[in-house]
């Protein structure tokens, strides 16, 4: 049985996490902000208001965050900037990286009405996720510091749940 454990992230998470992130969330990273991925993280982690971290079997797999769009000017129903990021142990784990994304995903929109954020066009791993869940995707288009193309997206809870409904009995 894999031990999976959701916790609030830390610092030493964002440390492990530069060093081991996937290769596909590192041009990702680089396409889209022009920052060294470590620090991108870092500035990920410090810029949301909630973030956290899931360990399959003590590996990192991913971190993931939530930061607010206005501030907290805006009550709930706000709009909140989404990222995850992913180790290469994800590969190892993917069963119980979907266990966990859809025990966790759903209570994001408890504090944001809608989840906002894009995808690069290579990172497809992410894009096909991400259909999964019930982004809808605009056509792509240039984005970020490499002006590479990028499918923005929105996400809202009556979307994923949509999603779920018309996906295949697991």
């Amino acid at each position: 049985m894999e031990g999976r454990a959701i916790t609030p992230a830390t610092f030493g998470d964002v440390v492990e996490l530069g060093v081991g992130m996937r290769e596909a969330d590192r041009l990702e990273v680089r396409a889209s902000t022009g920052r060294d991925p470590r620090d991108a993280v870092r500035e990920s982690f410090e810029g949301s208001k909630e973030a956290w971290s899931l360990r399959i079997d003590g590996e990192l797999i991913c971190m993931w965050g939530v930061a607010d769009i206005w501030d907290d000017l805006l009550a709930q129903g706000a709009v909140g900037v989404v990222w995850m990021l992913t180790t290469d142990a994800i590969e190892r784990h993917k069963g119980g990286f979907i266990k966990a994304a859809h025990e966790f995903f759903p209570t994001l929109f408890e504090r944001w009405g809608t989840l906002v954020n894009a995808v690069d066009i290579r990172h497809e791993k992410a894009l096909r996720w991400g259909e999964r869940m019930g982004f809808v995707f605009l056509e792509p288009r240039p984005f970020g510091f490499e002006g590479r193309d990028f499918r923005l997206f929105t996400v809202t809870l009556e979307d994923y749940l949509c999603a779920q409904s018309q996906q295949s009995p697991r």
